[in-house]
């Protein structure tokens, strides 16, 4: 799973999540009208994995039909772009290049996130059709906006989405964001919070799903971990243990598996080839400093 693939000029190119994402023309589609660029920092990764584990499927498929094995050549950089099907047929078809929009819609307007009473709070809202529209000012008592000439069709709302998102973010801003979404969900338009992290793991549904394990882990103590986000009905999948420190397994893999000797184990690690703390962990610094300088660095921004 290269970055560019075994062929072609750039084959040989070191390559890490960010320069394939960039290189694969996502950011310059991504982020706010008038704004720069945008990456995820994170994307290419599963794209990449996704498309890997196709790939072994398919060529076990052809494994079991025929017998022969195969070489896969899989470049992430195409993995990644085959995911960015809209902008790329936009260009092929039309020789148009999309433009950044940020949380707006292609078509749709209202649509987008809006802030609501608090700090740092929002709400996400879609408004798809004309009825929506109506019934959407109706919940929140601004009928008068239903006659206004530039909100009266979904063309007039999108040419005119600055003014729209100005007034809806007047109306959410004296609002706790559950409490629109209940106001308009209850006249089916289509809204949600935007949930911290906090909220997402104390949410009564995801408890209910079961979907956090809580694990023990040496170092790290005794916490809550997302667990596996599909559910089997035959074959349950539970997290049997944690993962494992630095080197804690090296003695079990290198004796089972690789048939070496407890003194060439403690040959290599003697000569610091295996081991169960970090060397040079970070720039040069040991572990201990570089997360002591990594705490002082999140305390400072907070």
């Amino acid at each position: 799973m290269p970055g560019f693939g075994t062929t072609g000029p750039w084959r040989n190119y070191v390559t890490f999540g960010p320069n394939v994402e960039m290189v694969s023309g996502m950011p310059i589609v991504s982020g706010y009208k008038d704004g720069q660029p945008m990456m995820t920092g994170y994307i290419a990764d599963p794209a990449a994995g996704l498309m890997g584990a196709v790939a072994v499927m398919t060529a076990l498929r052809r494994r079991q039909k025929t017998g022969k094995g195969q070489h896969i050549d899989l470049s992430q950089i195409e993995a990644f772009t085959s995911f960015m099907g809209g902008p790329v047929m936009d260009y092929t078809m039309n020789k148009r290049m999309q433009k950044r929009r940020g949380d707006r819609h292609p078509l749709f307007a209202p649509h987008g996130t809006y802030r609501c009473k608090g700090d740092d709070e929002w709400v996400t809202i879609t408004v798809s059709s004309d009825d929506e529209w109506t019934r959407f000012c109706q919940a929140i008592g601004k009928r008068a906006w239903t006659r206004r000439q530039e909100f009266s069709d979904i063309l007039s709302r999108y040419e005119n989405h600055d003014e729209l998102d100005k007034l809806i973010g007047e109306w959410t801003s004296r609002r706790e964001k559950h409490k629109v979404m209940q106001i308009l969900q209850q006249a089916g338009v289509a809204a949600a919070p935007v949930l911290n992290y906090g909220e997402f793991l104390s949410d009564p549904h995801i408890e209910a799903r079961g979907f956090l394990e809580t694990v023990t882990r040496p170092v790290t103590g005794t916490h809550p971990y997302p667990g596996f986000p599909v559910k089997l009905s035959q074959t349950p999948i539970k997290i049997r243990k944690p993962a494992p420190t630095l080197g804690q397994d090296n003695e079990y893999i290198l004796t089972k598996y690789l048939g070496m000797s407890k003194k060439e184990i403690e040959q290599l690690a003697k000569e610091e080839i295996i081991g169960t703390k970090p060397q040079g962990w970070a720039f040069g610094m040991e572990a201990e400093e570089a997360i002591s300088r990594l705490k002082d660095i999140h305390t400072k921004a907070e």
